[in-house]
């Protein structure tokens, strides 16, 4: 992990000192450097601080950076991330000289006082962890002010957003009448579906900051795949850097050390990969991911793997270019249906697992697996959409957005089913009874699972979708 973080550290810093920035390392790399020497064993990032007197100058600071996301309160611009490095923006505030810390997902921004002769004393070059950095000429006395004078005790239950002495002022980031006006202002279903959109990306962000698995259905990749779509739908740069940056994180992935699982492991990771190397988001050569077909390969030729890792190494192969016209992949692909849809096997449930053997026995190349069609009869898809929509009978907003997902999977897989104004209409009545900022109970930032099928992700494919011509592109993604 810290190799990771150092070397972001590295890319941050010679970019920063070619554009002739005013930085030096903030917060928990500070705190580093005056006590440990080095990163914090425990610590997950790196931040700087960059002292700008007004508005302007933050606007020139970003227009010199390739920045993958900004921070705002009001106008002005408040935090930066380049190369995964968060960089803290100081400004004057009354007599002081703050930094911002926001916490999207409550909606609120807290500042942090400092006295100005502490930031404003100058900065001195040091080696950090192997890199040549500015640190405050002050730095010992930035990190009484922030963590108190026990600051060289360490203390693994301190808290950014809680534990520091020095804040001043706290605010929402946005009133919430202004984000209800976003809704009921919007002039139409588009409009009314963007900010929506603009709403859950500042949220997903803000998961994804903190977000150790690298799956597909609860981690990295589903993300990125999220962010690969918003840009192309907004146009905004910040969205493209912010999606390599997590397409960098995957492609360091790929040792099979998270499991192979569809969710959460190798399977879905390389099932990413491939779906945006075939939606054009990614340029990268079918045998680039040569090594995982071996490892899967490996991995299959044990008996004892569980029914869903066979279900998922047979997802990954249906989206794997080129696997049905190669003999061993088709061959792996065969005798993993063989082996999971067997004469005596129970019937599938789930609508992945019935998606799947629509792939299938809907291509003719594995015709010969139709002996098994008796595993998935007529309507089964129809039915179990609708059955998943009547699942509970609680109407918890979870259990609402669960009912959406199915319902607008019916209406990409047979649009004769239900029509584009029933999908707007519910759409439109989901967003407009339930609150942007309270999105937050689909996802548990302690335990993320399943958010695709019931939460952000999920409710994000569904509205971009509206605004594309290429529906079909999200069906898979709402599957899983």
């Amino acid at each position: 992990m810290h190799e990771y973080l150092i070397e972001s550290l590295r890319k941050a810093a010679k970019k920063l000192d070619e554009a002739g920035v005013y930085w030096f390392l903030a917060s928990g790399s500070c705190l580093g450097y005056v006590r440990d020497n080095g990163i914090i064993p425990h610590d997950n990032d790196i931040d700087i601080g960059i002292y700008c007197n007004n508005e302007a100058a933050a606007e020139q600071l970003v227009a010199l950076l390739p920045v993958s996301r900004r921070y705002y309160w009001g106008n002005k611009i408040t935090n930066i991330v380049v190369d995964d490095v968060d960089i803290y923006l100081f400004y004057p505030y009354e007599d002081k000289i703050v930094e911002i810390l926001h916490r999207l997902y409550s909606n609120a921004l807290r500042l942090m006082a400092y006295e100005p002769s502490i930031i404003l004393s100058g900065c001195k070059r040091v080696m950090f962890e192997g890199v040549e950095v500015n640190v405050l000429v002050k730095s010992e006395e930035y990190c009484q002010a922030m963590y108190g004078p026990n600051y060289r005790v360490p203390d693994k239950t301190w808290s950014a957003w809680n534990s520091p002495l020095n804040i001043i002022h706290e605010e929402v980031v946005l009133e919430k009448i202004k984000m209800d006006e976003g809704i009921t202002m919007a002039p139409d279903t588009a409009t009314l579906y963007r900010y929506a959109l603009s709403r859950i990306a500042d949220i997903l962000y803000c998961a994804s900051h903190y977000e150790h698995s690298f799956g597909l259905a609860d981690g990295t990749t589903g993300y990125a795949i999220f962010f690969a779509h918003y840009w192309r739908i907004t146009g905004d740069a910040l969205y493209f850097n912010y999606y390599s940056l997590l397409l960098d994180k995957m492609l360091a992935q790929l040792d099979g050390r998270g499991g192979i699982g569809f969710s959460s492991g190798l399977c879905g990771i390389g099932w990413g990969l491939e779906y945006l190397a075939k939606h054009n988001f990614l340029d990268i050569p079918a045998d680039d991911l040569h090594d995982i077909d071996q490892y899967l390969e490996s991995v299959a030729a044990d008996t004892n793997i569980s029914h869903s890792d066979r279900l998922s190494i047979l997802a990954y192969l249906l989206q794997r270019r080129g696997a049905l016209d190669n003999l061993a992949q088709l061959s792996l692909l065969k005798k993993q249906a063989e082996l999971i849809w067997a004469p005596d096997q129970t019937k599938p449930s789930s609508l992945f697992e019935i998606s799947v053997l629509l792939q299938l026995f809907n291509n003719p190349i594995t015709a010969d697996l139709k002996q098994w069609k008796n595993h998935l009869p007529e309507n089964s898809y129809t039915d179990e959409c609708q059955r998943q929509m009547l699942i509970q009978e609680n109407e918890t907003n979870i259990t609402h957005l669960h009912r959406l997902k199915h319902k607008y999977l019916l209406h990409l897989h047979n649009e004769t089913l239900l029509s584009a104004e029933d999908i707007n209409g519910s759409l439109t009545t989901f967003l407009t009874t339930t609150p942007i900022m309270e999105y937050r109970p689909f996802i548990s930032f302690c335990d993320i699972h399943d958010y695709t099928t019931k939460g952000l992700l999920g409710l994000g494919f569904m509205l971009m979708s509206q605004l594309t011509e290429d529906k079909k592109a999200f069906i898979n993604l709402l599957e899983i």
